[in-house]
């Protein structure tokens, strides 16, 4: 009984705090009305796309380069041409945005790089030359950091005329960066999980589940096998890892939907400079 009486008690004092915002109007700390503005909510769902992609890539890419026998400050230096591509991206898109005056092209744009990057990473092996590995991340980067801070401009060029709710409506894309940061780290686990789980089913006999668990903790549990063993784990483990950089491409499909229900102010006309959204 102890779990519906903590449900309903949760619906209640959250169809109560709803009710008390309303009635606050533009004076409450969430006013009800920024729901139902139609880019404030697009932005949202991208801003949640981008920061859910953007996290589990840099969580799990260097993952992808320990498997192969890095070590874990080998592999951060590993994803420096994807953290390049990003501040590359990002100065790109102050650039576009300043220069055109405009946003959501930026917002298609790089959703489409990030799914070609993430395509290609669908088609490693343990076996696929640096040189490959480290132009895959530079287009994925340039890709996330293009996106990165277009839902947030068009935050400020939606509220241009109504400077107070901006610090209200930038929050919410905040939460839901946040919270796309938490769920994108939480289902790419899944995926992994699984799908390590799948390949090495067949050689449950020889590893015993144990090693199996652990290999899903650590990467390092890799190396603690028998050397003639290593082999067919790390391939299960970067073929594991595919499967999780091509999750990029739905989520970016979800971006590019939502750029189209943005509206794209000039920004020169809204008085609006992209520095100071960004900062």
């Amino acid at each position: 009984m102890e779990r519906p009486r903590r449900d309903c008690s949760f619906g209640v004092l959250l169809a109560l705090l709803v009710l008390w915002e309303r009635r606050l109007g533009d004076r409450a700390m969430m006013p009800i009305s920024i729901l139902f503005r139609r880019t404030q909510v697009s932005a949202g769902i991208a801003n949640f796309s981008i920061m859910f992609i953007g996290i589990f890539y840099t969580y799990y890419l260097p993952f992808f380069y320990q498997a192969k026998g890095r070590t874990a400050e080998q592999s951060g230096i590993d994803i420096l041409p994807l953290m390049m591509g990003t501040v590359l991206g990002s100065g790109l898109a102050g650039y576009l945005n300043s220069a055109t005056g405009r946003y959501t092209p930026y917002l298609i744009a790089g959703p489409i790089l990030y799914a070609i990057a993430a395509g290609l990473f669908f088609t490693v092996d343990e076996f696929t030359s640096n040189a490959k590995l480290i132009g895959f991340q530079i287009l994925f980067g340039v890709g996330e950091g293009l996106a990165f801070q277009q839902p947030l401009v068009a935050i400020q060029a939606e509220y241009a005329d109504t400077p107070a709710l901006i610090p209200q409506a930038s929050s919410m894309l905040t939460y839901l960066q946040l919270l796309g940061a938490v769920v994108g780290i939480s289902i790419a686990g899944a995926v992994f999980g699984n799908q390590l789980s799948k390949n090495l089913a067949a050689y449950q006999a020889l590893f015993g589940q144990e090693v199996i668990d652990g290999l899903k903790q650590s990467v390092t549990v890799i190396f603690m096998l028998p050397k003639l063993l290593q082999g067919i784990v790390i391939h299960a483990y970067v073929d594991a890892l595919r499967y999780v950089f091509i999750i990029a491409v739905p989520l970016a499909g979800v971006t590019i939907i939502s750029a189209f229900f943005i509206k794209n102010y000039n920004l020169k006309e809204r008085g609006v400079k992209p520095g100071a959204a960004v900062a």
